[in-house]
C-alpha cells in the first residue's frame, strides 16, 4: 500500500486527477470567478510533490491578468477617473529585474486559459483593465517566446474600449487553439479602433498555425449613422480553422464572409454570423451575384447560424455547397407583418430544399417587426406558411418560435407535420402571449378546440418523439363524448417513448375560468385514459391561462 501511495504522489498526472476532485462541487462558482480555492492551496501547502500539481490547477485558468502584473513591482494598478471610474494596470517607469520576470514565468507558463471580462466584478469592483503599454511591456521583454507560452484558449470580453484593442493578442503563443475577443459599449470610440482590433485577430493567423476557433464581436454606435465598420481579408488564410463566429451590426460580417478566398473554407465546419444587433446605421451595399470562394463557398460547413434578414440568409444558403450541412439556425428581426410572409416562403424554398436529406436540426426564430400595431389576425392554419420546412424529412430536432404574432395550431398542421418529419425526436412549436393579450383589448379571438385524439398523428408517425410541445395547439378540456369513452383496441397506436407533452387546454363553457385554473399541469381527468393508453410514459404540461382571451366556439362545432 506504501508503494501505492508513493507511486500517486510521483506521478503528476495521477496526482492532477485526485485534487481536481476538489473543485468539481464549486464548478458553477467557478464559471463566474468565485471558485473558492482555499481546499487546492492547502493542497499545494502538503509537499512539493503536491505544491507543484496544485498550482497548476490554481493558474491554469485565470480570469484576471492582475494576477501576473502584480509579480512585477514596475507596474501597479491606479483608478482612472476619467474613464467611467475603472482601474487600470499601469507601467510605473521601472526596469523589469530578472529575479521578478523569472517569478512571471514561473506562474505565466502554467495558464492554459485565460477567459477575461472587463466587465466582471470582483470584490464590489469592476476588474482592473491592463493599460496597452503594460501589455507591450510583457511582450517585448518575453520576446522572442510568448509571455503566455502554453496559453490555449484567450477569450476576452472589454467594455468602453479607450484604446485600439491589439496588444493582448501579443501575448499569445503559436500553440493557440481558441480566441474570443468581444468589444461592447464602444459606441464613443473612433471606428478605426475596432477596425484595428480586427487587425489584431488577422495577424494571429500566421503566427498561430492551430488556431482552430475564432469569435469576434463588436457593438456599432447607433448615434453615428456615418460610421460603418468594414472587416478587410488579408493577409494569411488560416488552414485549421473550424469555428468562425461574427457578431457585428448591420451587414458587415456578411460581406466579410462573401468575400473570403475558397483557402478560409478548408477545413470550416461550423459558422455563425449574427447581424441581428438593432441599429440605426444600416450602411448595406449589395451583395455580388455569386461569393468569392464560388464553387467552393462554405463546401465543408456541418452547423450554420444566421441572424439576419431573410434575404441575406437566403443569399447565403443558397450559395452553400455543403453536402454535409447537419444543424442550421436562422433568426430573423424585423420581419413585416404582411409583404415578408409569401417572401420568407419564395426565397428559403429553393435553399433549403437541397440540405433535405442532410438536415437533421433546424432552429429558426421570427420576430416581426417592432413599433408597428399588434397583429389584427392570428395566423391560421400554420402549414401553408411553413410550407418548405415539410420538406425537411431527415429532421430529428425542430424549433420555432414567433414573436409578434400569435398563432393557431390546426388538425392540418399537426398531421401534415406529423407526417413529414418521421424521425423527430424532439418537436417545439412557440409563439409570443403578449399578442394574445393585447388583441384582447379590442375584440375577442374566435377559436374552435380541437379533441386531443389529434396528437395520434404523432404517436403513429413519429416513432422516435421524446419531447413535444405544441403551445399554439388549443385541445379540447371539456365535453368531448371521443374522450369520454375512449376505450383503447388491439389496434391502437401507442407512444411509450414520449416523455414530454406541452400544450393549451380550452375549456369549452362561456365564463372565463377562475384563477385556480390558469395553470395546470394535471390533465383534465376526461383525457387520462386517452393519454395513459396513446403516452403511458409521458409527463403532461396542460397550459388554461389562455382561455381568458379567445372566446370558445360550443362543443357541437368541433366534435
Amino acid at each position: 500500500m506504501s508503494d501505492a501511495r508513493t507511486l500517486v504522489l510521483m506521478t503528476d498526472e495521477l496526482l492532477r486527477h485526485i485534487l481536481r476532485y476538489l473543485t468539481r462541487d464549486t464548478e458553477v462558482l467557478d464559471q463566474i470567478g468565485m471558485i473558492d480555492r482555499n481546499a487546492i492551496r492547502r493542497c499545494a501547502e502538503v509537499s512539493r510533490a503536491f505544491n507543484d500539481v496544485a498550482i497548476d490547477i490554481l493558474w491554469e485558468k485565470m480570469k484576471l491578468l492582475s494576477p501576473l502584473t502584480d509579480l512585477l513591482p514596475s507596474f501597479c494598478c491606479i483608478e482612472q477617473t476619467s474613464v467611467h471610474h475603472e482601474l487600470m494596470v499601469v507601467r510605473t517607469g521601472g526596469l523589469i529585474q530578472n529575479s521578478e520576470w523569472t517569478r512571471f514565468q514561473l506562474y505565466a507558463r502554467r495558464i492554459r486559459a485565460l477567459d477575461y471580462d472587463h466587465s466582471s466584478i470582483f470584490a464590489g469592483r469592476r476588474a482592473a483593465a491592463i493599460h496597452p503599454d503594460v501589455m507591450l511591456a510583457i511582450a517585448q521583454h518575453s520576446a522572442p517566446q510568448a509571455a503566455l507560452p502554453r496559453l490555449q484558449n484567450m477569450k476576452s470580453r472589454m467594455v468602453y474600449l479607450t484604446v485600439p484593442y491589439s496588444q493582448l493578442t501579443n501575448l499569445a503563443p503559436t500553440s493557440l487553439r481558441s480566441l474570443s475577443i468581444t468589444l461592447d459599449y464602444c459606441e464613443e470610440q473612433p471606428i478605426s479602433y475596432l477596425e484595428e482590433s480586427w487587425d489584431a485577430v488577422l495577424a494571429l493567423l500566421p503566427r498561430c498555425p492551430d488556431l482552430a476557433s475564432i469569435h469576434f464581436a463588436a457593438s456599432i454606435s447607433l448615434d453615428h449613422p456615418e460610421q460603418c465598420l468594414h472587416l478587410v481579408v488579408k493577409g494569411h488564410s488560416p488552414s485549421k480553422l473550424r469555428t468562425l463566429s461574427l457578431r457585428l451590426s448591420n451587414d458587415c460580417a456578411v460581406h466579410f464572409v462573401w468575400d473570403l478566398a475558397p483557402q478560409w473554407f478548408s477545413s470550416l465546419e461550423t459558422l455563425k454570423i449574427d447581424t441581428s444587433s438593432l441599429s440605426r446605421n444600416r450602411c448595406q451595399r449589395p451583395l455580388s451575384s455569386i461569393p468569392a470562394s464560388s464553387g467552393k463557398f462554405l463546401f465543408l460547413v456541418k452547423k450554420l447560424k444566421l441572424y439576419t434578414s431573410i434575404l441575406r440568409a437566403a443569399a447565403l444558403l443558397s450559395a452553400t455547397t455543403s453536402k454535409t450541412l447537419m444543424s442550421l439556425g436562422l433568426k430573423f428581426r424585423d420581419v413585416r407583418t404582411n409583404a415578408d410572409q409569401p417572401l420568407f416562403l419564395d426565397s428559403l424554398a429553393t435553399p433549403l430544399q437541397q440540405f433535405s436529406s442532410t438536415l437533421q436540426y433546424l432552429s429558426i426564430s421570427l420576430h416581426w417587426e417592432w413599433g408597428r400595431a399588434l397583429v389584427e389576425t392570428a395566423l391560421e392554419p400554420v402549414t401553408p406558411w411553413l410550407g418548405p420546412l415539410l420538406s425537411l424529412h431527415g429532421l430529428v430536432e425542430f424549433n420555432i418560435y414567433a414573436e409578434g404574432m400569435t398563432w393557431i395550431l390546426s388538425t392540418t398542421d399537426i398531421w401534415s407535420m406529423a407526417r413529414a418529419w418521421p424521425h423527430i425526436t424532439w418537436l417545439q412549436v412557440k409563439d409570443s402571449k403578449y399578442e394574445l393579450m393585447g388583441m384582447r383589448r379590442d375584440r375577442d379571438l374566435q377559436m374552435t378546440p380541437i379533441p386531443a385524439t389529434v396528437l395520434l398523428a404523432f404517436a403513429e408517425h413519429c416513432p422516435n418523439l421524446q419531447y413535444l410541445s405544441l403551445v399554439p395547439l388549443y385541445l379540447a378540456g371539456e365535453g368531448c363524448s371521443v374522450l369520454e369513452n375512449w376505450h383503447p383496441s388491439a389496434d391502437s397506436v401507442s407512444a411509450p417513448q414520449l416523455r414530454v407533452l406541452v400544450t393549451n387546454i380550452l375549456p369549452l363553457i362561456e365564463e372565463t375560468p377562475g384563477p385556480e385554473r390558469l395553470k395546470t399541469i394535471e390533465p383534465p381527468s376526461q383525457m387520462q385514459p386517452f393519454l395513459n393508453a396513446i403516452f403511458p410514459n409521458a409527463y403532461c404540461v396542460f397550459w388554461a391561462w389562455r382561455s381568458q382571451f379567445v372566446r370558445i366556439q360550443p362543443a357541437n362545432q368541433h366534435i
